[in-house]
């Protein structure tokens, strides 16, 4: 195992994610010109909530870090205050990304979102009432450690690299060709950008929208006396959250965000980052 993740579950979805960057590679294009539908009411319900399972489980390991506060302990305090600022964070992220999407959905899927944070951070609450403050810690800074590292690999060095133009702004754009993505680099972004292109319009891979759903597989690994009691609730858990980030996946190719193959790529950085991560946490594994 890693850590709490079945190398079986791993394997499964690594090879569907091998099969769909295949695929992707050969028929990116055409898969975006059969779904692409600007007006899509589901594509934009994904490009508005598509992030709350990171939202939800960032939140829940902030809330755990609260958790785990301990009076005598100056360093779980100083995590306290960053549990607390992280929802602060995330409350702050949600309502701006909100606005910037626009639309008739800003309204549901703010309420969709916070109602969802609050009953799973309940639920959650409750369901680790027995759990030691030291599992609490090591669970919701794993999950840190991998947002924060996905966060700088998409952002910082992949997007900016490969600079691959959205499918959206191909269709619109004059000139605008098609780009595989292992081709890195686009030596006419500047002067498409100069001419009007919007700058985020070169960022199609990886896929951070699913790179964040991803995140949500993180929590089967919730140190809760439930998940011990049944191990199998752990696995139902990932494959639920596995399902969820398949269907932002296809929400933004719809939308014309993303390719199949960013995508594919956006999901196989983050689960590489939570077998990792687990393994590290986890030597010997979780039963």
């Amino acid at each position: 195992m890693f850590g709490y993740i079945y190398k079986k579950d791993v394997a499964i979805i690594a090879v569907v994610l091998c099969l769909c960057l295949g695929v992707g590679s050969f028929f990116d294009y055409q898969i975006s010109s059969a779904l692409f539908n600007i007006g899509s009411m589901y594509g934009r319900f994904i490009e508005a909530a598509g992030e709350l399972p990171f939202e939800l489980t960032a939140s829940i390991a902030g809330v755990m870090l609260v958790r785990a506060v301990r009076p005598d302990s100056r360093g779980s305090k100083w995590l306290a205050v960053l549990g607390i600022l992280i929802n602060v964070g995330l409350l702050g992220y949600e309502i701006v990304s909100s606005l910037r999407v626009g639309g008739k959905l800003i309204a549901a899927q703010l309420v969709l979102t916070f109602v969802l944070v609050i009953a799973a951070n309940l639920i959650v609450y409750r369901l680790t009432r027995t759990t030691e403050p030291d599992e609490l810690t090591r669970w919701a800074l794993m999950v840190l450690v991998v947002w924060v590292a996905q966060a700088i690999i998409l952002n910082v060095i992949v997007k900016p690299l490969w600079s691959r133009p959205r499918m959206r702004v191909i269709e619109v754009t004059q000139g605008l060709e098609f780009q595989p993505w292992w081709v890195i680099g686009n030596p006419d972004k500047w002067a498409y950008i100069a001419a009007g292109v919007v700058k985020d319009g070169f960022k199609s891979f990886a896929s951070g929208h699913t790179a964040h759903a991803a995140i949500g597989l993180m929590l089967a690994g919730l140190p809760a006396a439930a998940f011990k009691e049944k191990s199998s609730r752990r696995r139902v858990i990932f494959w639920a959250a596995a399902v969820v980030a398949a269907l932002v996946a296809l929400g933004r190719i719809v939308i014309g965000a993303h390719f199949l193959s960013d995508v594919s790529c956006g999901f196989a950085l983050v689960l590489a980052l939570e077998c990792l991560a687990a393994r590290i946490a986890y030597p010997n594994g979780v039963q």
